[in-house]
C-alpha cells in the first residue's frame, strides 16, 4: 500500500522477544532542522522520529495496533501511542490494514499540519503539547 501510494514508508519486523514480535511501518527518521550547540562551534542536528503504525503481539496470542506520533529528540515529550483496536489474528483482512493505514496517514498529518489560526478546539497544541495554556478570563 505504502509503495502504490508513493508514501516514503517502510515495513520493518522487530523480533527482540519470542512471542512479543512486532511489524511496524516506519516513516524513517531525519534531521529536524533544529540543532543544538555542543560548544567549540559545533552543532548536532537534532533527529526527528517520522511516527508509525505498528501491529504488535502481545501476551495473549491478540494483536495491539497502535499509532506513534512523530516527535523531535529533546524537544519536548512524544504524545503517548493512539491505540487504535485489538484483534484476534484470524480477525485482521485487507480493509482493516487500509483503514489503519489511513488513519495513520490523517492522525499524522494533522500532527505535521498545526495551525494555530483555526480555533477547531480550545486549547489546541502543537504534536509537542508546548504552547502556552490558555489564560482565564477573570
Amino acid at each position: 500500500m505504502a509503495d502504490a501510494g508513493g508514501l516514503p514508508a517502510k515495513v520493518q519486523e522487530v523480533a527482540e522477544i519470542e512471542n512479543l514480535e512486532a511489524v511496524v511501518l516506519t516513516l524513517g527518521t531525519l534531521e529536524s532542522g533544529f540543532g543544538e550547540s555542543v560548544g567549540n562551534d559545533l552543532r548536532r542536528d537534532l533527529i526527528k522520529q517520522n511516527g508509525s503504525l505498528v501491529y504488535q503481539q502481545l501476551f495473549n496470542g491478540k494483536i495491539l495496533v497502535l499509532i506513534n506520533f512523530p516527535f523531535i529528540e529533546k524537544y519536548g515529550q512524544p504524545q503517548p501511542p493512539k491505540t487504535i483496536a485489538i484483534y484476534r489474528p484470524e480477525e485482521l483482512k485487507e480493509p482493516y490494514f487500509q483503514r489503519h493505514v489511513e488513519t495513520f496517514i490523517t492522525d499524522v498529518t494533522a500532527w505535521e499540519d498545526y495551525d494555530d489560526d483555526v480555533a477547531a478546539e480550545p486549547n489546541q497544541r502543537i504534536g509537542f503539547k508546548m504552547n502556552f495554556e490558555k489564560e482565564e478570563e477573570g
